[in-house]
């Protein structure tokens, strides 16, 4: 189990002048065939608020995902109760089950210290 500041924050705003600001979101599919799923639209966010362009958005246990745009946000549709894997280089990876509503989520991503101690710089 994650710490509780990696896993996905539910129920705040995302904040639609982002979407406008940044690449048209597409809503994608993680669905397997003959499933019904929820629309989830989201940000992944750094420590410091920032949208993460390009995190991984993945259904867990499968191929199906996405990746953020310019501002960090996606728009999924999903089984409820499926878990998405959030990750990015650098950062600890956060799981969010999606839930039985549609609604706006943010998942905050936190640095590893691990990882990023690891990183090995060449001239």
């Amino acid at each position: 189990t994650l710490p509780a500041e990696v896993m996905a924050q539910t129920q705040h705003p995302v904040d639609s002048t982002a979407i406008k600001r940044g690449m048209t979101l597409e809503k994608v599919s993680l669905l397997k065939e003959g499933e019904q799923g929820v629309v989830i639209k989201g940000q992944v966010i750094d420590e410091d608020g920032e949208g993460i362009i390009g995190a991984s958005v993945f259904r867990e246990g499968t191929k199906l995902g996405v990746a953020t745009n310019i501002d960090g946000m996606f728009w999924v549709e999903a089984p409820v109760g499926c878990e998405l894997r959030i990750s990015y280089v650098g950062y600890k990876t956060a799981t969010y089950t999606i839930p039985t509503e549609p609604q706006d989520t943010i998942v905050k991503l936190v640095m590893d210290e691990e990882v990023m101690g690891e990183v090995v710089i060449i001239r």
